[in-house]
């Protein structure tokens, strides 16, 4: 019935805020799963945000929970881009919603073929596990393991440096509106 409604609902009321029953998580709290939904990703942003078609003309952008992409702008976040898109552009995806962000978008872990994305994705190195918003074990495990196999952009640069996580790039690098 939440859905049915969810569905008939305009993505821009929907976008205006966060919802009473869906609200962001403190530091270290971990999320709880308020709605669960199936769609099409239609357009890939970058490494860790998608558009979901959930009904004939009914998209939803889709934060996936848990994680950090480096920033377009940063090494390796072209890479990071690329690989989303390859693995989930026009490809039907379980949404487990949590919580709507600041920004109006649906923060939640996106399920392909029955596999967490986020998952997959720190375990081949493509993004930071987001450890302000998301305290999962498995999560930080799978961080480690790719830091230590130096994977995706945990590899050695010539120059030494680790790499910069988005949320410090983020503050130095600010969007322009």
């Amino acid at each position: 019935m939440l859905l049915l409604a969810l569905i008939q609902q305009p993505l821009e009321a929907r976008s205006e805020g966060k919802r009473k029953n869906a609200s962001e998580p403190s530091s270290g709290q971990s999320a709880t799963v308020v709605e669960r939904f199936s769609g099409i990703v239609t357009h890939v942003s970058d490494g860790d945000t998608c558009d979901v078609e959930i009904a004939q003309g009914q998209t939803l952008r889709i934060r996936i929970y848990g994680i950090d992409a480096p920033e377009l702008a940063q090494p390796y976040g072209k890479e990071s881009l690329k690989y989303v898109k390859r693995r989930i552009h026009r490809q039907k995806v379980t949404v487990e919603k949590f919580y709507d962000d600041q920004y109006g978008r649906c923060v939640g872990r996106v399920l392909l073929n029955g596999t967490d994305l986020a998952l997959e994705l720190l375990q081949e190195g493509i993004v930071w596990h987001y450890v302000k918003y998301c305290d999962d074990p498995a999560y930080k495990k799978a961080e480690q393991q790719a830091r230590q196999a130096q994977k995706g952009l945990w590899k050695r640069s010539t120059d030494g440096e680790e790499p910069i996580p988005p949320w410090e790039y983020r503050k130095t690098h600010p969007r322009r509106k």
